[in-house]
């Protein structure tokens, strides 16, 4: 859970817990779905956990059948691994791939002792790609992600002659007039007001406070040592938290793995700044 330090005004009450409404884009730039392209999906984890208005998949009918047959579990059936194409790729989309600097680590190879990546010295084959993909992405790569699908679907297309995109929207997935997208793309958020506060501030979602205003950084550092938060103040050293909510209060995370050794998020902070 990554953190930092803000300076607001001492009298600053923004609930805390929240996000701060100046990063929130406003409900009007939530523009309609567009219904040519909205097809019937089962709601994924993410959609139930993080209910949100759907917007459309963007695809015309044709590129969006061939998106859903990527991967087994969108097919379902006894017969979905032997419909899903992630692992039956030919060798120009692999190339196609390649062009688009994926499978990178087909191309290179790590070496834990020097810590350093060099190239592998052999063709990336089709055969070898696909063979990677199997049981749940075994390869170097793993399996594909959502850009190689992204990247195929649209080779497929290309390839096949079909339109990628829906005819209605030009493949935004919703329905907008372009001086509205404009709009949309130059908004800005606010920053809160600043003043002699010191704050500290979640930054995994957009951003919010998650601890009472307090006047000085040994006052916030006390607070952090005993509600542990997601720092794990209890573990890490009151002069640390001191020095890293002073340093303008870089970002920090939970913990860092350095050379093997776990170490808090703050306390490598603020070593790293000092």
């Amino acid at each position: 859970m990554s953190r930092e330090v803000r300076r607001v005004p001492l009298d600053f009450d923004f609930p805390v817990g929240q996000t701060w409404g100046g990063y929130l884009q406003p409900d009007t730039y939530d523009f309609p779905a567009c219904p040519d392209c909205t097809y019937e999906e089962l709601p994924t984890i993410m959609d139930r956990l993080f209910p949100t208005p759907r917007s459309g998949s963007g695809y015309s009918p044709e590129a969006y059948a061939i998106s859903q047959t990527f991967y087994p579990y969108m097919i379902g059936g006894p017969m979905a691994k032997h419909l899903a194409w992630h692992d039956k790729l030919g060798q120009s989309e692999v190339d196609k791939l390649l062009e688009e600097n994926r499978l990178r680590d087909y191309v290179q190879r790590y070496d834990p002792k020097t810590r350093t990546w060099g190239p592998r010295g052999v063709p990336v084959t089709a055969a070898m790609v696909n063979a990677g993909q199997h049981n749940g992405g075994a390869g170097p790569k793993g399996a594909h992600d959502a850009i190689d699908r992204s990247i195929l679907v649209r080779f497929r297309c290309d390839q096949l002659g079909i339109a990628v995109y829906c005819p209605t929207c030009d493949g935004h997935g919703d329905i907008a007039t372009a001086e509205q997208r404009k709009e949309a793309e130059d908004w800005e958020g606010t920053d809160p007001p600043t003043g002699a506060g010191y704050q500290l501030w979640q930054t995994v979602s957009e951003g919010g406070p998650v601890s009472p205003v307090f006047a000085t950084p040994e006052e916030l550092a006390d607070w952090i040592r005993a509600e542990g938060d997601e720092l794990d103040g209890r573990t890490t050293s009151r002069d640390a938290l001191i020095r890293w909510i002073t340093d303008d209060g870089q970002s920090a995370g939970s913990f860092v793995v350095s050379d093997g050794v776990i170490t808090s998020g703050v306390e490598f902070a603020a070593e790293v700044g000092s």
